[in-house]
């Protein structure tokens, strides 16, 4: 068995991300990086420790390799808070990766280098040699299968979590009785960009003339026409399904309007039976969006169909 350690806010919100890995043995939450021995976690929690909170990952290296754990560690995370992750605050939830040996290093470096690369922003993670990790209380392991209201409640709360139910009876109300196809559009691009963190780009582009058209958004001046089958908008009405992109950089003929947007997702909106256009959402951080997102939005989209294009 091998050792991963990973210090990612608070430890309860990633534990569940790792323990549905095949090849992962086991996900302890713990303390790590300071010198005190056997610290409680009301003194991590005040910043007494010089601790953080993080998780201890054994893993079967035939089955789970570090380096695919290191690159979900990394989207799982905000790599470029350097004041604590979502609504956590303070040094212990700061992000940190304690590397147990050279190879471990080496490849940190790596990604870490890569990420610093395609985002041309600068990566808050410590990385550091790991000295020691002490269990956390009893009360904080597998917490998400202990409390699962709670745990729910508190990835919503945190951020971690966009609460799609709120959002779309948000976007109910605003287009059921609203007769303007376009402000209807408007207020939903208006509606996603507040709604959704970590987003460069929210908006619309409509059939018209066989081609997409941009419509309304929210973000950076945008490419006016994308031609069906032509990057990630056109797939998705090539192929009339959404397209779930973590790295646009390796999506094939990619068209890059805004260069900062590296990851996104794209939902076909139809009316009367045709493709009417599709929901472009774009992110500056790798991996931005998940199946959640995906879920929620394309009930945002069933939303406007069925009440906000007219």
């Amino acid at each position: 068995m091998k050792t991963a350690y990973f210090a990612g806010g608070c430890f309860w919100c990633i534990t569940p991300t790792f323990e549905a890995i095949e090849g992962v043995s086991s996900v302890v939450s713990g303390y790590c990086g300071g010198d005190e021995v056997n610290p409680t976690y009301a003194d991590v929690k005040a910043q007494k420790t010089g601790h953080r909170e993080t998780i201890k990952i054994e893993y079967d290296e035939t089955k789970a390799d570090y380096s695919r754990l290191l690159e979900i560690y990394l989207s799982s995370v905000d790599p470029y808070d350097a004041e604590g992750q979502f609504i956590d605050k303070g040094f212990s939830y700061t992000l940190a990766i304690y590397y147990t040996d050279d190879e471990q290093k080496k490849e940190v470096d790596r990604q870490i280098a890569d990420l610093k690369a395609i985002s041309s922003m600068e990566v808050c993670i410590a990385v550091e040699p790991f000295k020691a990790f002490y269990d956390a209380e009893e009360y904080h392991q597998d917490y998400h299968l202990k409390n699962p209201e709670a745990f729910e409640k508190e990835l919503i709360e945190s951020g971690r979590k966009i609460d799609y139910e709120l959002v779309n009876a948000q976007l109910q109300a605003l287009v059921e009785d609203n007769k303007y196809t376009i402000s209807n559009l408007s207020n939903a691009s208006a509606l996603i960009y507040d709604s959704l963190d970590r987003l460069n780009w929210a908006g619309f582009y409509l059939m018209e003339d066989g081609k997409l058209i941009l419509g309304p958004f929210q973000g950076k001046v945008a490419c006016m026409e994308i031609p069906v089958g032509k990057g990630v908008c056109g797939t998705a009405v090539a192929k009339d399904e959404t397209q779930l992109v973590a790295d646009v950089h390796k999506f094939p003929g990619h068209i890059a309007c805004d260069s900062a947007s590296n990851s996104e997702i794209v939902v076909p909106i139809h009316k009367d039976g045709k493709i009417y256009g599709v929901l472009d959402i774009d992110s500056p951080y790798l991996n931005r969006f998940s199946e959640h997102d995906k879920a929620g939005l394309e009930k945002f989209v069933s939303i406007l169909e069925k009440c906000g294009i007219k």
